[in-house]
């Protein structure tokens, strides 16, 4: 006969403990997505910054989505997030005149240095939202202290260099020609000198 007290398997604390480690992780593999998303789009429009033929494309892809036409394949000049959208919602929300689709001819109609400095900082915020979540993984710190140590000089150099990207693009852009005008220009601002 024991002396010890019959303790339960699981304690409501440990079933909290690990819903919190479920959303931990959910949230980090949705981090990584964006990140990849992040990265694709960047090179996309890198490929297609100031191009006039891209931009008739990603015209002609609007106004087709106007018409109801899902087909056709258009991840080469829209990129993966795009093409992931088009085929599991409608082709109005994700090239229509009221859905995503204008960022992306807005991307190809700018100059071409604003448009590449601008999809160079996309793609190096893809790569923070790539390492961020490993940064605040205490296991992986433990396990792999050098690839923990890399991956944060990695997040750093990148957030840094988006933001001098960043800069650079609102130092060379007129007010006027910012997405989303005087709000989104301070705001932005804000965050590049913020990090």
């Amino acid at each position: 006969m024991s002396l010890a007290a019959d303790t339960p398997i699981s304690t409501p604390a440990m079933k909290g403990a690990w819903l919190v480690r479920a959303i931990a992780v959910v949230l980090a593999l949705a981090m990584l997505l964006y990140g990849v998303v992040a990265i694709d789009t960047g090179v996309v429009n890198y490929k297609g910054a100031g191009n006039a033929e891209v931009a008739a494309k990603r015209i002609e892809m609007q106004r087709a989505a106007e018409a109801g036409d899902n087909s056709g394949s258009v991840a080469e000049h829209s990129g993966i997030g795009f093409d992931f959208l088009r085929k599991h919602s409608s082709p109005q929300y994700s090239f229509g005149k009221e859905g995503l689709s204008e960022p992306a001819i807005h991307y190809a109609t700018m100059p071409k240095f604003n448009g590449i400095t601008l999809s160079i900082h996309n793609a190096l915020g893809g790569v923070c939202m790539l390492f961020g979540a490993l940064q605040f993984w205490p296991a992986f710190r433990r396990r792999f202290p050098l690839w923990h140590r890399a991956f944060g000089g990695l997040y750093i150099l990148a957030a840094q260099s988006a933001m001098i990207a960043a800069m650079i693009y609102l130092s060379r852009t007129a007010v006027v020609d910012i997405y989303d005008h005087l709000t989104f220009y301070v705001g932005l601002w804000g965050l590049a000198v913020g990090v």
